[in-house]
């Protein structure tokens, strides 16, 4: 269970969610479910809930993946590729701003918590992240000057 602001104040599963369920889904089908324990650790840890794509970082790192090369994270400081939110009723731009400034998936928090493991020497980061986690702070302008230097 978490507040608005995704912070984690129990350590349990929902109780709309059956472990019953989760195992079967477990043994049924071929699929991985992210552990709700290291799920709740890692909210609690970033004092927010991690955005999906942040968490599948860490459940990769928890299973053991020899190399994650992590790409294609900015953090909100762009937008969506064109045509990405294509029957959304909200202007992508506008989207990307509600993402960034968002309360409950704080990217400032998750931005600073990747920075403290970028030297774990399983990840590899595409340019422009590795540039990003170089920031003294996440900031659309000095992004805006990285992006410039790659043409």
């Amino acid at each position: 269970h978490s507040d608005i602001k995704g912070n984690v104040f129990e350590n349990r599963l929902h109780p709309e969610v059956k472990l019953l369920t989760v195992l079967k889904l477990r043994y049924f089908l071929n699929l991985h479910i992210y552990d709700y324990k290291n799920y709740s650790f890692l909210n609690k840890e970033l004092k927010c809930r991690a955005n999906t794509g942040f968490l599948a970082i860490f459940d990769l790192l928890e299973n053991e993946a020899k190399e994650i090369f992590i790409t294609g994270f900015s953090f909100y400081l762009d937008s969506f590729i064109k045509g990405y939110k294509n029957g959304s009723s909200r202007n992508e731009e506008d989207f990307a701003d509600e993402c960034f400034t968002s309360i409950r998936h704080n990217q400032k928090n998750q931005w600073s918590y990747l920075k403290t493991k970028k030297n774990n020497p399983k990840f590899r980061f595409d340019p422009v992240l590795k540039e990003i986690l170089n920031l003294k702070k996440l900031d659309k302008r000095e992004f805006i000057q990285i992006l410039n230097n790659y043409g």
